[in-house]
C-alpha cells in the first residue's frame, strides 16, 4: 500500500544542492478498498454548482467566480476546454450538479 525511503543526494545527482530528502507513493484503490472492508465509508461526495461560460467574458468570469466560492468550500466544476454552452451542460448533467449557473453576455 506504501512505499518509500530517503532520497538524499537525489537532487544533488540532478545537479542541485545537497539536500536531505525522502519520498513515498500510496496507492490510493488498495487504501480505499481497505478501509470499504474495515467498513468506512468515504465521504459522499457531492457536486454543487458546475459554472457554465457562455463567452470569452463568461468563461473568464466563472474562473474567477469558482475561486471565490471554493474559498467558501462550494464544490464547484467549470469548463477550462472552450467548449459550447451545449457540451458544458451536458457534463454537468452528467456530473449530478445540484444547479448550473450560465455566465456571459449572451
Amino acid at each position: 500500500m506504501l512505499a518509500g525511503g530517503r532520497y538524499d543526494g537525489l537532487i544533488e545527482s540532478l545537479g542541485g544542492p545537497s539536500v536531505p530528502a525522502f519520498g513515498f507513493a500510496a496507492g490510493i484503490e488498495r487504501i480505499m478498498l481497505t478501509l470499504q472492508d474495515a467498513g468506512i465509508a468515504p465521504p459522499g461526495e457531492s457536486l454543487d454548482l458546475v459554472l457554465v461560460g457562455a463567452d470569452d467574458q463568461g468563461r473568464s468570469g466563472a474562473l474567477d467566480l469558482a475561486m471565490e466560492l471554493r474559498k467558501q468550500r462550494v464544490s464547484v466544476e467549470l469548463d477550462l476546454k472552450g467548449r459550447s454552452v451545449k457540451a458544458q451542460m451536458r457534463r454537468a448533467d452528467r456530473l449530478g450538479a445540484k444547479a448550473v449557473m450560465v455566465l456571459g453576455e449572451r
